[in-house]
C-alpha cells in the first residue's frame, strides 16, 4: 500500500526517505511501478515500451545497494521512465516512428548509463510525437497519448508520455527531450516541474536529433527539489552547491522580468490571473519585478520553424546515409504510409528551404539566431536574474480544438526564446482554471544558471501547497 501512494503521489524525496528508512523496498516500489502501468496505460497510452524482467533485476541491486549503504543517491530505487528517442541497450528506440521500427542501439544513451550508476529504476519508455516533431502527442505510430486528467484531452507534446505517466502515477520521474519546449508545455498542461537546462550541459550522445543545435534532455518531476536533483546527477553539476540546504537558500534580492509584450497577447481563460498570483507570491518574499520590452521575441517562432525544418532534415539524412544531393530518396521516404503529417510536413519544408536559399539562407539564419541571443542576454546582464512568463498560452485541448485552431504558430511562443538562446528554462505549477485544467508559470535564466533557477521554484513551492498527481479513474 505505502509503495503504490509513494508511486502514485510521492516526491522525489518522500521516496527516498522511504527507501533510505527501510519502510519499502526498491523491489516493492518497481512492482507497484508495473501495476500502475498495467492498470492505466491502456487508456492513456503513454508508455510505449515496458521492461518488467529487467526492472525488477535492477530493483534487487538498488536494494542490496540500500541494505549496503554504499553508492546511494537520491536515485537509488526509483523508477524512472525514458522518453522513446533515447537510446536503452537491448531495446528499440522507434521515436515513435515506423521509420525507425527495427533500430536496436548499440550503447545506452549518457543519460540512461547515469541514471544506472545512480540506481535509478528503468521500467520503460514512453510515447511522444513522431521523431519529437509536434505539440500534443497526436501524431504517433503508436497513437496518440491521452491526458490522465481528462483522456479527451492531449497533454502536450513531443514529451507527452512522459508527462503523462507521471502525472498519472506510474512513475515519479520521467525523462523528456526540449527541442522548443517538450519537456515545459507538457509539464505545464500536466500540473508538473519540467526544466529545459542549459543546452548542451547534460550530454546529448544517444538521443536520435530532432534539430541538434536545440535538443536538451530534462526531467519531468512533482516538485522542484526533484527537479534540481535529477539535474545535479545528470549534469554532473558540483554536488555541493545542490546540497539541500544550499538549494533552499534564496539569493536576494532576486529581479524578475515580465516582458509586456507578451502579456497583451491573448491566453486562454483563467491563465493569466493564476500568473499574475503566482508573481504575487514571489512579491511576498521580497522579489523585485521589473517591466522589460523584448519586441524580438516574436521573431523567435520564426528562427524556430527554419531550424525545425531544416534539422530534421540533417537528422534523417545522417540515420538513413542519405547523401546532401539526392533529395529525391528523402521524399520517397516520408511518402510512406505509415509517416505522419507533422514528419511530411516539416520534412516538406526542409527540402523546399534547402531548394530556395542553401547553405547561404542557413548561415544567415544561424546570424540571426546569434543576434537573438545577445539581445536576450543583455537583459540578464542588466541586472535581471529571471524572465517570467506563462509557460503555454493555452490549456490542455481536445484533438479537434488542436485542428480548429486559428492560433497554432502561438503555442510555443513562450517556450521558443529559450530554446533558441540556448538558455535554462523551467515550468512550475501555479494552479487549476475553473474548468479544472493545470496551468504553469515559465521562469527563464541566464545560460548556466540552473541554480538561481531551481532557487527560486523551491522559494515558490514552500509557500504553496505540495504538488501531487491526479486520481486517475
Amino acid at each position: 500500500m505505502l509503495a503504490t501512494q509513494l508511486i502514485q503521489q510521492g516526491s522525489l524525496l518522500e521516496i527516498n526517505a522511504a527507501l533510505t528508512g527501510g519502510s519499502v523496498t526498491a523491489r516493492a516500489l518497481t512492482e507497484a511501478s508495473l501495476t500502475q502501468i498495467e492498470t492505466l496505460n491502456p487508456s492513456l497510452n503513454a508508455m510505449t515500451q515496458v521492461f518488467p524482467q529487467q526492472a525488477l533485476a535492477a530493483a534487487d541491486q538498488a536494494d542490496a545497494r540500500l541494505q549496503q549503504g554504499k553508492n546511494v543517491t537520491y536515485l537509488t530505487g526509483i523508477p524512472v521512465a525514458i522518453k522513446d528517442n533515447l537510446d536503452l541497450l537491448g531495446s528499440r528506440t522507434t521515436c515513435a516512428s515506423q521509420l525507425l521500427h527495427a533500430y536496436f542501439p548499440s550503447t545506452d544513451a549518457a543519460v540512461v548509463e547515469r541514471l544506472k550508476r545512480a540506481g535509478a529504476i528503468i521500467v520503460g519508455k514512453t510515447n511522444m510525437d513522431e521523431l519529437a516533431l509536434g505539440s500534443w502527442s497526436l501524431h504517433s505510430a503508436y497513437g496518440r497519448v491521452a491526458h490522465p486528467l481528462d483522456p479527451q484531452r492531449q497533454p502536450g507534446g513531443s514529451s507527452g508520455g512522459s508527462a503523462s505517466a507521471v502525472a498519472a502515477g506510474m512513475v515519479p520521474i520521467a525523462l523528456g527531450t526540449d527541442t522548443g519546449g517538450s519537456v515545459r508545455q507538457p509539464a505545464s498542461l500536466c500540473n508538473l516541474v519540467g526544466l529545459r537546462p542549459t543546452h548542451g550541459i547534460i550530454p546529448n550522445q544517444g538521443l536520435f536529433p530532432s534539430v541538434t543545435a536545440f535538443d536538451t534532455i530534462g526531467p519531468f518531476t512533482r516538485s522542484a527539489m526533484g527537479a534540481a536533483i535529477c539535474f545535479q546527477l545528470l549534469s554532473n553539476r558540483d554536488p555541493a552547491a545542490f546540497r539541500l540546504a544550499a538549494l533552499q537558500q534564496l539569493q536576494q534580492p532576486l529581479r524578475i522580468a515580465i516582458p509586456n509584450e507578451l502579456m497583451t497577447l491573448p491566453l486562454g481563460a483563467g491563465i493569466r490571473p493564476l500568473f499574475e498570483g503566482a508573481i504575487q507570491v514571489f512579491q511576498s518574499f521580497g522579489t523585485a519585478l521589473v517591466q522589460v520590452n523584448v519586441p524580438h521575441f516574436h521573431q523567435g517562432t520564426r528562427l524556430y520553424q527554419h531550424f525545425s525544418a531544416t534539422g530534421i532534415l540533417q537528422s534523417l539524412k545522417h540515420f538513413f546515409n542519405l547523401t546532401k544531393d539526392d533529395p529525391g530518396k528523402l521524399s520517397e521516404l516520408i511518402t510512406q504510409e505509415s509517416v505522419g503529417p507533422e514528419v511530411k510536413a516539416r520534412v516538406t519544408r526542409g527540402l523546399r528551404l534547402a531548394a530556395e536559399y542553401g547553405p547561404a539562407g542557413n548561415a544567415e539564419t544561424r546570424r540571426a539566431r546569434s543576434l537573438f541571443r545577445h539581445r536576450l542576454l543583455d537583459y540578464f546582464d542588466s541586472g535581471v536574474q529571471l524572465i517570467a512568463t506563462p509557460t503555454s498560452p493555452v490549456t490542455a485541448l481536445t484533438p479537434q480544438e488542436i485542428q480548429n485552431s486559428q492560433h497554432s504558430t502561438h503555442w510555443d511562443l513562450f517556450t521558443i526564446p529559450a530554446a533558441i538562446a540556448g538558455f535554462p528554462a523551467l515550468s512550475l505549477p501555479v494552479g487549476f482554471t475553473r474548468d479544472g485544467l493545470p496551468v504553469g508559470l515559465q521562469l527563464m535564466a541566464r545560460p548556466g544558471d540552473e541554480i538561481t533557477l531551481l532557487r527560486a521554484a523551491i522559494a515558490y513551492e514552500q509557500r504553496m501547497a505540495p504538488l501531487r498527481s491526479f486520481q486517475v479513474n
